[in-house]
């Protein structure tokens, strides 16, 4: 599967390249909104599938997490209120722990947050 996000760190948006992979969601200070589809993966014999591509930005404090398809995205997200105040690690936990279904597939999450800096000279 191909679960890829391209960032350009100036400006904060993202191309979001997905093909056979479980859907993402962007938590913004108004909830989490699902981003993309679950769909076959590449090399399955399925006509008509193909790579999808969503542009979002993280420029307001959103977040974005990836997620395998050993997780409950859905379940996880119900919660998602109770995650926007965590360090991406600690989000990445927690979405693994709520959204952690029978334990029999693997579980990843990816946390993707930008915050400002200042370069000091």
């Amino acid at each position: 599967t191909v679960d890829l996000a391209e960032i350009e760190l100036q400006t904060g948006r993202i191309n979001l390249y997905k093909w056979g992979a479980a859907p993402s969601y962007l938590i913004t200070p108004a909830g989490a909104e699902k981003i993309g589809t679950a769909a076959p993966p590449p090399g399955l014999s399925v006509t008509g599938v193909r790579e999808t591509v969503d542009k979002l930005s993280l420029r307001r404090g959103e977040t974005l997490v990836l997620l395998s398809d050993g997780v409950d995205g859905e379940a996880a997200m119900r919660r998602a209120w109770e995650l926007t105040d965590k360090t991406p690690g600690e989000m990445a936990s927690k979405v693994l722990q709520y959204g952690r279904g029978n334990g029999c597939d693997d579980a990843t999450a990816a946390v993707i947050r930008l915050t400002p800096t200042t370069l000091s000279t």
